[in-house]
């Protein structure tokens, strides 16, 4: 209700903001401790959130021997993108 009030917008927006953000903060937090790890991006680097509503995230993921970073779309059916299903188990 403070973030609709304080920006002057709707419900299903100000739920959208959040959601957004707060996947997008849970992710660069988790690469951030992959990072510190020693384990960082290999493939195409792009992180989610892809768009507004992404719930996807990052995972870790044996291939070939080696711990590479891989994208896990949040399957939602009806509500899961065709961009993301298609980065789905694709290397960061």
């Amino acid at each position: 209700n403070d973030l609709r009030d304080g920006f002057d917008t709707t419900r299903n927006n100000a739920t959208r903001i959040v959601r957004t953000e707060t996947m997008r903060a849970t992710n660069r937090g988790v690469m951030a401790k992959y990072k510190q790890a020693g384990l960082e991006p290999t493939g195409h680097g792009e992180v989610p959130p892809l768009h507004p509503n992404c719930r996807c995230t990052v995972v870790p993921e044996e291939r070939d021997g080696k711990l590479v970073l891989v994208w896990k779309a949040t399957y939602q059916p009806g509500r899961t993108c065709d961009a993301c299903m298609k980065k789905n188990g694709t290397v960061i």
